[in-house]
């Protein structure tokens, strides 16, 4: 192979870099094209899960006298640049019981609800009359056997 067969002119490679700057653009635009799917396939799976726990979750907390009169998913509330999300909230006369649903549960996940729970009627005054309960729940969980101090 000779060196002219070799060379290459200036435009050939502006040509080339050019088709690679154009394939790492689409590249970007698949990547990100894919993360909002994977996004939105996240937020239907929670949405599915938070489905399937909330009627089983309605009858536990009957079965104990908590009528449980209104229910809701997805409950959010913005205060002083503050934010909090209840997955399933669920009020009767008496009792707000807020409800976290997780995948996968672990004992992170229990001790971030119980802070939840904490300050929920500062996010929700219009339920300050009301005795707070709590409730976790998830598919599968993590980290078996630790222990969790409620104060």
């Amino acid at each position: 192979m000779g060196q002219e067969e070799t060379k290459l002119s200036s435009q050939e490679v502006w040509a080339l870099f050019g088709g690679t700057d154009r394939m790492f653009k689409e590249t970007g635009e698949r990547v990100a094209r894919t993360s909002k799917e994977v996004g939105s396939l996240s937020v239907r799976w929670g949405q599915f899960v938070e489905g399937l726990i909330a009627p089983g979750a309605v009858a536990m907390f009957q079965e104990r006298e908590i009528k449980m009169d209104s229910g809701f998913q997805r409950v959010k509330s913005h205060k002083n640049g503050d934010s909090m999300e209840i997955d399933i909230p669920w009020v009767d006369d008496e009792y707000a019981v807020l409800i976290e649903v997780k995948s996968t549960l672990d004992v992170r996940d229990v001790q971030k609800h119980i802070e939840r729970m904490k300050a929920f009627k500062r996010f929700f005054p219009e339920y300050s009359d009301k005795k707070i309960l709590g409730a976790v729940t998830g598919i599968t969980t993590e980290g078996g056997g630790g222990q969790i101090r409620v104060p």
